[in-house]
């Protein structure tokens, strides 16, 4: 369906990148309320979801011998309990592991044996305790074993260049998967973790190792100091053969008294390509203890590469692990990979406070860790490198999370989560982006001194423990002496959708000037959207008289829905989102619309992207015609700043390739092009001179111009440079750093994705072929993402087969076979061909593509856009919904936006 530009976005989005009901049905768990999220002491009842509070975990004591050369590992795990009431035993998790002995032991030294048996498939597990127990303190010892995952969850192993490593993946409910316990955030307790593994190898954990001691075997054991208390899902334990480089502690200041040391630990021979993230590590630092006015939790932090990681990135605690292509990225980084991390590191940093010092006791309140941690990103980062446009950006951002939260079959950012299958579908956009998007309407709003004041007063209220969204509005309500933050907070938090604030401006003659405003829910072409939820709007309202720019406040609702500017003069045109920084849509009547584009260089960017966004949301709506929306790129295009002139670029990729007729298409493309040709032109004349913002925004209108609007001389242009890096990588069969050097010049890694698919679409087998053996040679982590995606392009139908096997194959990544995959079904030449296949071979598919983003699946589907094959995607699903659990509102969301894509087709179309 959606071409190649827009599956960048797509992935990245999948790569975050739920289970609700749509408007007129609810959902069995949405019928029960926030606080039952809990089962009591129905002991024949498997919990499928938060265990209750007859047990809390005191201490962990984790003894791990781990081997990466083999494929079982040892445990043996002393979980320290306070029983809350008498009992016969107790539920905890535990996944697949081979217990050979548990012992229940009592405060006064009694020892019992006791059994263990797992429950269910998601590791809920039963101790029995072989007799009646009463309420105290108890010992449960655990002896047992298990394999060493494959699939990039719980401890899994990977090979990379010949060598073996482990790791522990354990967010969201992983951990079970090597340690008995009781694997749900808000069962916070300290650690005391050994591991003992083959000498020369290094063992990484949470805290510094007190101890290392010689052990039969050619072994030796890592004893690391105690943890602070922390949940599961934060735990690090990894070992293998890493490279561990030693940088400066990062040095007291004003609110911490103690130096922190400071690691880059990578695979074999890498950790030097950690320099740039490093780099950066201490700066930020200080600018979040200084934010929050509260010290880095802990006593070192490691930053680690991992050779594979599911997630971009994890907040494990005092070792912070990336998936290696984000962070061996040497020096100097292209502008896209050092935006990325940047942005990425600001977050993980943010986490030791929001998440790991203060913990969400179960997953329905994730927001209060990912969203704090997404809002501080751009803060922090406006402080380190002031006047980038990092404010903006998240700006844009926040718009653009308004698409998936115009879907009927939304989630809200808080709602009940009962269920362990439906645990991974809260880390979405919701969660991150609108979130985020609240945060910053708040903070606007009620302002930055008085609410992030409370925010730092708020984490040191409840640092080493547990907080809810309820507790979380009493503690900011209070600091900050506003209720109504309090009740807005919630209303946005708890309810789904996006505010559409009709508005009028009423000049009235000798009076205030009003500007009305009527509240709905915001609705594309197509939407099942039948309710109108209210709600209590922080709005600011920007105005321009005379010369002066001018803005009125105010919290609109249903019930008060009138603000009165200071003037009694018309405005020369009104602004209903004054700087952005609202979490709403809005419409005005054309005149006035027409009025703010007359008025278009006298707004602020961030009214300029809320401009654009009204008009691009209106034309989704069916309410703005198809020249206005073109004004609107137009105006866009002339922008010098990249979050704006950007801000169209995915949806003109969508209107072109998807809902246009291809007259009107092409018309479009004819239009447009000489802008984006211009403002390539414009950039390339500065040569060296550019700066980091403005050759990104140069690589990414290069993409569109190249991937959207078919440009030949850029395609020509990025396919040469695709054959020269390929050439060079197999003529240097070592691929050595000064190979590296030369090639890097040659292609910038933020094209290697355009670059590679355009040669596999223009060359067809030969390049294929070439990208695969180029694939066996090079130890570059981005190259393998972008050449994996790159081959799912192939448009030769001799090809079809082999793409078909290498994407299944043990030559590629769960990951990239994930990217691969999508690209192979959004093919225009063999889309088709390759459905038939996927249908096929779902079950093969699910087992190759990492185990957490399994209930993803359905989202493949969303290259589709005709209505009559929702059929057959729900009995494609149907069949194998067992093989991936939590499916189902990935399944809803994709079968919505194949009707929402459908329905604007036929109106564009009419």
């Amino acid at each position: 369906m959606i071409k190649f530009f827009k599956l960048s976005i797509t992935i990245l989005l999948l790569l975050q990148l739920f289970s609700c009901s749509d408007d007129s049905t609810v959902d069995k768990d949405q019928s029960i309320p926030l606080e039952s999220t809990s089962i009591k002491d129905k002991t024949s009842i498997i919990p499928d979801g938060a265990l209750s509070d007859l047990a809390y975990p005191t201490y962990y004591t984790l003894d791990l011998i781990i081997d990466p050369n083999q494929e079982v590992f040892t445990g043996h795990a002393k979980l320290d309990i306070d029983l809350n009431r008498e009992s016969n035993g107790i539920w905890l998790h535990g996944k697949d592991l081979r217990v050979a002995s548990v012992i229940v032991a009592t405060a006064d030294g009694q020892v019992h044996p006791a059994s263990y048996s797992q429950k269910s498939d998601s590791g809920t597990a039963w101790v029995d305790f072989g007799q009646s127990m009463a309420a105290g303190k108890l010992s449960i010892i655990f002896d047992y074993q298990a394999d060493f995952n494959r699939n990039l969850s719980g401890l899994f192993k990977v090979e990379e260049q010949g060598d073996a490593y482990v790791l522990a993946k354990s967010e969201s409910i992983q951990a079970r998967k090597y340690l008995p316990g009781f694997d749900q955030p808000g069962f916070k307790s300290p650690y005391k973790i050994s591991m003992t593994i083959p000498k020369g190898m290094v063992a990484i954990s949470n805290t510094r190792e007190i101890s290392t001691d010689k052990v039969e075997n050619n072994q030796v054991k890592f004893q690391f100091a105690e943890t602070r208390s922390m949940p599961t899902y934060l735990l690090s334990i990894a070992a293998g053969p890493f490279d561990v480089i030693e940088f400066d502690n990062i040095p007291t200041n004003e609110i911490r008294d103690f130096e922190i040391p400071l690691r880059a630990v990578a695979r074999k021979g890498r950790a030097k390509d950690m320099s740039f993230v490093m780099g950066i590590t201490a700066e930020y630092m200080r600018l979040f203890e200084q934010a929050l006015a509260q010290p880095y939790p802990f006593k070192k932090l490691d930053i680690v590469a991992a050779p594979q990681w599911p997630s971009g990135a994890t907040e494990l605690s005092a070792a912070i692990t990336y998936r290696e292509q984000r962070v061996l990225l040497g020096d100097d980084p292209a502008p896209g990979a050092k935006l990325s991390i940047m942005n990425t590191h600001a977050h993980e940093i943010a986490h030791m406070w929001f998440g790991n010092l203060v913990t969400p006791p179960w997953w329905d309140d994730l927001w209060l860790k990912e969203g704090f941690s997404t809002w501080a990103t751009p803060v922090i980062l406006e402080q380190f490198e002031p006047g980038v446009g990092h404010a903006l950006n998240a700006i844009r951002s926040n718009f653009n999370t308004m698409g998936k939260d115009s879907l009927a079959s939304t989630r809200a950012i808080r709602q009940p989560i009962l269920k362990d299958a439906n645990i991974r579908n809260a880390y979405d956009g919701i969660t991150y982006r609108k979130s985020q998007a609240v945060i910053h309407m708040i903070d606007s709003y009620f302002g930055a001194e008085k609410f992030r004041k409370a925010l730092g007063s708020y984490v040191a209220q409840y640092a080493d423990g547990v907080a809810d969204s309820p507790q979380f509005y009493k503690s900011i309500g209070e600091q900050t002496g506003e209720p109504a933050l309090t009740e807005t907070f919630r209303q946005f938090v708890e309810q789904k959708g996006v505010p559409q604030m009709d508005t009028n401006v009423q000049c009235l003659s000798n009076q205030p000037t009003r500007v009305s405003f009527s509240q709905s829910r915001y609705r594309p072409l197509g939407s099942p959207i039948n309710s109108n939820p209210e709600w209590t709007v922080p709005m600011c309202v920007g105005y321009k008289i005379d010369n002066r720019i001018e803005k009125t406040c105010g919290l609109v609702s249903p019930k008060t829905n009138v603000l009165e500017l200071d003037t009694k003069q018309c405005p020369q045109w009104v602004m209903p989102n004054a700087n952005g920084a609202g979490y709403y849509r809005w419409t005005l009547p054309s005149d006035q619309l027409n009025a703010l584009f007359d008025g278009y260089s006298s707004l602020s960017e961030g009214e300029k992207i809320a401009l654009l966004d009204s008009v691009f949301a209106g034309y989704e709506a069916g309410k703005v015609d198809h020249e206005l929306m073109l004004k609107a790129t137009h105006v866009s295009s002339l922008s010098t700043l990249r979050p704006i002139v950007e801000f169209p670029l995915s949806k003109m990729s969508y209107y072109i390739n998807d809902i246009l007729q291809q007259t009107v298409a092409s018309e479009t493309i004819q239009l447009i092009t000489p802008w984006y040709l211009d403002k390539i032109a414009t950039l390339e004349s500065k040569l060296n001179k550019r700066t980091d913002a403005e050759q990104l925004l140069l690589n990414n209108i290069t993409k569109f111009a190249a991937n959207t609007l078919k440009h030949q001389p850029l395609r020509q242009k990025l396919k040469s440079k695709a054959e020269a890096f390929v050439t060079m990588a197999l003529a240097d069969k070592k691929a050595n750093d000064q190979a590296a050097d030369k090639m890097a010049k040659v292609l910038s890694s933020d094209l290697y994705t355009t670059a590679f698919t355009i040669a596999v679409e223009e060359i067809g087998e030969d390049f294929f072929n070439q990208l695969i053996e180029a694939r066996k040679i090079l130890d570059n982590p981005l190259f393998d993402n972008s050449s994996a995606a790159a081959l799912g392009a192939i448009r030769d139908v001799e090809v079809r087969n082999k793409a078909q096997a290498y994407a299944l194959s043990e030559d590629i990544g769960s990951r990239e076979s994930f990217s691969m995959i999508y690209n192979m079904l959004d093919n225009q030449e063999l889309g088709n061909d390759h459905w038939q296949w996927f249908t096929k071979n779902l079950s093969a598919i699910l087992k190759k593509v990492p185990a957490q983003w399994r209930r993803r699946s359905p989202r493949f589907a969303g290259v589709l856009c005709e209505s009559s094959r929702l059929e057959e995607v729900d009995q494609l699903f149907a069949k194998h919904a067992d093989e991936a659990p939590g499916h189902e509102l990935a399944l809803k969301q994709t079968k919505e936006s194949i009707v929402l894509c459908a329905a604007l087709k036929a109106h564009m179309r009419k």
